[in-house]
């Protein structure tokens, strides 16, 4: 039996022949018209090839998902379909490469919503916010008002983490250390409206021993990237709240590459505008990539919607955020507990989708990249901390 597969695999070797001797393609819907005064056919096409692309490959990531079940269960009235009835509804939303670092060392895989808690964690412990293991009880507590700005908050999982009632160690000047709960104030900013909505509604319906906690947090939905085309509103709160405040901090967990133009205009108004710190986790390039994996890597950067611009060196980012007014720069490489464990969780987290009739869908070229990242070592994940 022929597999459904074949057809759409066919029509996708046709549409690359077409782009690659698009007169064939105009030979082929106007035989009987001339190529130059048709050409212009070839042009539009090749604008409709990259969508159309997109939806043939997911089509065929579908077909391989219900090609791995056709095993005779259609004698089944159910089969393995119920699996769905028994999902939860996500308990969590994080969406970041995650910091697959398992520091109690028993064994067991990290769940995802925890290796991505435990990446925000680690640019925290990096910024010198020390979770504090010990029982707080007999100390003094020392209340210095702090504000996060955090660009690029998702579905609002990392905003309940920050302002939860952990509580934390930082370094005093005298180099002592206070009993602290991180940040008294939250601003998020992000651009998807439709994870804004959802993240509003979920800081609003926190329970009622969580009001405080929505009392200090003010989410808002704008372009990060562009600190002068923000909302009047926007503008005012960050610079009320960074004035008032005995430390502003910026955080960017996995965002900042995705920014266009780049991450430096709001870097830089974090540094000379506000005087606020800078802590982030984010991509840079090898210092040496060799010129076809630069090629390949520039394809993928423009897939993923992330300007080639963003992706320099670390020395080069390092110089440009002593650029931007900063003197403590801190840029560690976390690579080895980003990409290939990631990699490793789609892989087996696709294997368990399958038993229930799912697959990870277009997470497949993700899995493929974080895999040649690792393999490679072309891309880096970062921690990075900036100090005033």
């Amino acid at each position: 039996m022929i597999s459904p597969a074949w057809p759409i695999a066919g029509v996708l070797i046709a549409l690359v022949a077409c782009t690659f001797v698009p007169d064939g393609f105009v030979a082929v819907l106007a035989p009987r018209f001339s190529l130059n005064r048709y050409h212009v056919l070839s042009f539009f096409y090749g604008i409709l090839f990259i969508p159309i692309l997109r939806l043939i490959l997911s089509r065929l990531w579908s077909v391989e998902d219900v090609q791995g079940h056709k095993d005779g269960s259609r004698s089944s009235v159910y089969g393995l379909d119920h699996g769905r009835l028994n999902l939860d509804l996500p308990p969590s939303m994080w969406m970041n490469m995650g910091y697959w670092h398992n520091e109690s060392g028993d064994g067991r895989p990290m769940s995802f919503p925890a290796a991505c808690e435990a990446l925000l964690r680690e640019v925290l412990r990096t910024a010198g916010f020390e979770e504090n293991r010990q029982s707080s009880s007999g100390l003094q507590r020392h209340h210095r008002f702090r504000v996060v700005i955090d660009l690029g908050f998702g579905c609002a999982d990392q905003t309940v983490s920050l302002m939860k009632n952990t509580m934390f160690q930082s370094p005093l000047v005298t180099g002592q250390m206070e009993k602290i709960q991180p940040f008294r104030s939250y601003i998020g900013i992000t651009l998807d409206r439709k994870q804004f909505q959802y993240a509003e509604q979920r800081v609003r319906d926190l329970p009622n021993s969580s009001a405080r906690l929505y009392a200090n947090t003010q989410l808002f939905c704008a372009d990060a990237a562009s600190p002068n085309a923000w909302p009047k509103e926007l503008r005012e709160t960050v610079e009320a709240e960074a004035t008032d405040s005995a430390e502003t901090w910026v955080l960017a967990l996995d965002t900042l590459y995705h920014f266009s133009p780049s991450r430096w205009p709001v870097i830089f108004y974090a540094s000379q505008h506000l005087q606020a710190s800078f802590m982030a986790f984010d991509l840079c390039i090898a210092d040496h990539v060799a010129v076809h994996n630069r090629v390949l890597l520039r394809v993928l950067t423009k897939v993923m919607g992330a300007p080639w611009a963003n992706f320099v060196t670390a020395e080069q980012y390092r110089t440009k955020l002593i650029e931007a007014g900063y003197k403590d720069v801190t840029v560690n490489d976390i690579s080895e507990h980003v990409f290939e464990p990631l990699a490793n969780f789609l892989d087996d987290r696709h294997r368990r989708l399958r038993f229930i009739g799912y697959g990870l869908g277009s997470f497949h070229a993700a899995k493929w990249m974080f895999r040649w990242w690792a393999n490679s070592g072309v891309m880096r994940g970062i921690v990075v901390v900036a100090k005033q």
